[in-house]
């Protein structure tokens, strides 16, 4: 059984705990990576430094509002860099702005989901974005 290489991008602890759970309780085997601090979503991605072994992610949940780079930074930087920019990113965040959302699409976001505050509801999103992006859609993956 092939795994899927899942780069969880978020700062709050509940919200990775929930949203590493959810996937624990899949059929399908994922390897997590996560990143609280958005000053090191590019050097993991370009396996500099520290994460020179890191593994390239067949998908990027991203939040909007991490400490040390914003997510619109990171989106920008993965579009316009040629071995990242057919990643997918999933933008997982709290904010319900217009200008959050049309940013987000802008800078090539795959999808943009409103954490929703309900626990009940957060849980049947993460299961949503597995059902679509890790069960219906071909990823790009890599070998």
């Amino acid at each position: 059984m092939m795994s899927v290489e899942l780069l969880l991008c978020e700062d709050n602890p509940g919200d990775i705990y929930l949203i590493e759970d959810s996937f624990a309780k899949s059929k399908t085997k994922y390897i997590i990576n996560k990143l609280t601090d958005g000053a090191d979503v590019m050097g993991y991605l370009r396996q500099e430094n520290q994460y020179r072994y890191a593994t390239r992610p067949d998908i990027v949940i991203l939040d909007l509002n991490l400490p040390g780079k914003h997510g619109f930074e990171i989106l920008e930087e993965i579009k316009a860099d040629s071995l990242l920019k057919t990643i997918p990113i999933v933008v997982l965040t709290s904010s319900k702005a217009k200008k959050d959302v049309l940013t987000s699409y802008q800078l090539q976001a795959s999808c943009y989901i409103v954490k929703p505050s309900d626990l009940k509801a957060f849980l049947a999103a993460i299961r949503q974005i597995e059902n679509f992006w890790l069960g219906l859609v071909e990823l790009p993956l890599t070998e």
